[in-house]
C-alpha cells in the first residue's frame, strides 16, 4: 500500500470546508470578541464591587 502524504491532503481539506460552512463568515479570532466582551463585563463588575 502506498503511503499517502497528510501534508497536500490538509491543505486542501479547508477551503472547501470554509466555503460551505454558510453565510456567516466569521474570521478565525471570532470567539475572541465574545470572551473580551465577557472579560470587560466581569472586570467591570468586579471593579464595581471593590469600589
Amino acid at each position: 500500500m502506498p503511503a499517502i502524504d497528510p501534508a497536500p491532503l490538509a491543505l486542501r481539506e479547508p477551503p472547501p470546508a470554509a466555503e460551505t460552512s454558510g453565510s456567516p463568515r466569521l474570521p478565525p479570532g471570532w470567539w475572541l470578541l465574545p470572551a473580551m466582551g465577557l472579560g470587560a463585563a466581569f472586570w467591570a463588575g468586579l471593579a464595581v464591587a471593590l469600589f
